[in-house]
């Protein structure tokens, strides 16, 4: 891209489908289409809470939809006709893949707990077969995740496969070698959806529900604008070859800015850490051993880490307090599980009553699912993920920098705040220790 065509072709392009979407939104809101219960009551790209749930839900024949085996066979199909590949990109054997026989007796569960293989977000099981999902929205994956699967699964049969769930296919990084499968909600869940669609057009109460299902995974996967709409922006593109020629440069640019722009939130957000609490010591993570046994002296200590994923850039800063050395709360902007049990470790230690039961603390911790439901801690994990780091494009867009301010501004009050309930609690502790020993 080195001429002013070229940028004006870019320019074009950008005001087209610019226009394209303000006619959809209009389009939307004249149908009343803009309301969906799911974005509603969560966050949309909520993989636990919302989209595992709810395909737990369809693909079991057991679910409240009270259609049987019906969605889970449409899933089959859809597979059937558009197999899932490999980490080499080669299909799968249709013959691989379960068959629509109506004898055998599937048992779908959802978030199975197998040992110490980890938590399964979707597992199907079927006589001497067993079917493993793990459902990646923006999350990262955990170490070795799709090869425990693996093990897991084949000690039921050779004909037990994994799958990797994805937005757009994407290959993983943790299988180590064993085979898996790629599906995405781009192609496979979408499809898979209108054929349910299709299916349960005569029970409207279900057909409604998978309708503004379809809508979300459409907007999350970046496929709401129409077929038409779509036909005129690949005829603009073909009508300027140099923009195909420039896509990779495009691309590599966008992700440089995303960088940026993290790496600016996590410098920023440190600057301000720095400036309310100044008594605190700051010290980079070098790598993923923790550091947290080294060099202990009294006081509040940070740590930090800024480094590229595969996704986007990650910004941990975990802070250890000397009232409880196992007390460590963390900010990071990615969503891993091997993080969750060291927050879970530390918060929910000998301290857990006393925290869980404090009013001003708003996190809840389900034990038996352990997941986190709360809506600021630990110290603005929510508004860390659903306001900066992973907004959608138009909200990317829109985020300027008073947003940005505004969210490092309360994730720095949490921890003041967090800091200073932990050292009532420590001081009430000391003075009933010295008048016990009285």
């Amino acid at each position: 891209m080195n001429n002013y065509s070229d940028l004006s072709d870019l320019s074009e392009l950008n005001r087209h489908i610019d226009d394209l979407r303000i006619r959809m939104e209009e389009r939307l809101k004249a149908n009343r289409e803009r309301f969906n219960v799911f974005s509603t009551l969560l966050n949309a790209g909520d993989e636990v809470r919302l989209h595992t749930r709810f395909l737990h839900e369809l693909l079991n024949p057991l679910g409240t939809h009270d259609c049987g085996r019906l969605f889970l066979d449409l899933f089959w199909s859809t597979l059937s006709e558009n197999p899932p590949v490999d980490h080499d990109d080669e299909p799968i054997d249709p013959i691989s893949l379960p068959g629509l026989e109506s004898g055998p007796k599937w048992q779908v569960w959802r978030e199975a707990t197998r040992g110490d293989l980890g938590r399964i977000d979707l597992l199907m099981e079927c006589a001497q077969r067993r079917v493993a999902i793990e459902n990646k929205i923006w999350a990262l994956e955990q170490p070795s995740q799709i090869a425990r699967y693996h093990t897991y699964c084949k000690e039921c049969g050779p004909d037990s496969i994994v799958m990797y769930l994805t937005l757009d296919g994407k290959k993983s990084c943790s299988h180590q070698g064993m085979p898996y499968f790629r599906i995405s909600y781009c192609i496979h869940i979408l499809s898979w959806l209108e054929r349910c669609l299709q299916a349960s057009y005569a029970w409207a109460p279900v057909n409604q529900v998978l309708q503004q299902y379809h809508r979300l995974v459409e907007r999350l996967t970046g496929k709401t604008l129409e077929r038409t709409e779509m036909n005129a922006i690949e005829t603009f593109i073909r009508n300027h070859p140099s923009i195909i020629t420039n896509a990779a440069a495009i691309n590599t640019a966008v992700e440089n800015l995303k960088h940026q722009q993290r790496e600016s939130f996590g410098k920023k957000l440190l600057e301000s850490l720095k400036s309310k609490i100044p008594s605190a010591r700051f010290r980079p993570k070098m790598g993923k051993k923790d550091s947290f046994a080294d060099d202990f002296n009294p006081g509040v200590v940070f740590d930090h880490c800024f480094g590229q994923g595969d996704q986007s850039l990650s910004v941990e800063i975990w802070i250890e307090h000397h009232a409880r050395r196992d007390l460590i709360i963390g900010i990071e902007s990615k969503w891993k599980k091997e993080s969750t049990s060291k927050l879970a470790g530390g918060i929910f230690s000998s301290m857990r009553k006393i925290l869980t039961e404090k009013e001003t603390d708003p996190t809840t911790y389900c034990h038996n699912q352990k997941t986190w439901h709360g809506t600021h801690w630990p110290l603005g994990w929510r508004i860390l993920v659903s306001d900066f780091l992973y907004a959608d494009e138009d909200k990317a867009k829109n985020f300027d920098d008073s947003d940005l301010q505004s969210t490092i501004n309360g994730i720095v009050e949490g921890a003041m705040k967090f800091l200073e309930d932990i050292n009532s609690v420590y001081q009430q502790a000391c003075k009933l220790t010295i008048d016990g020993d009285q």
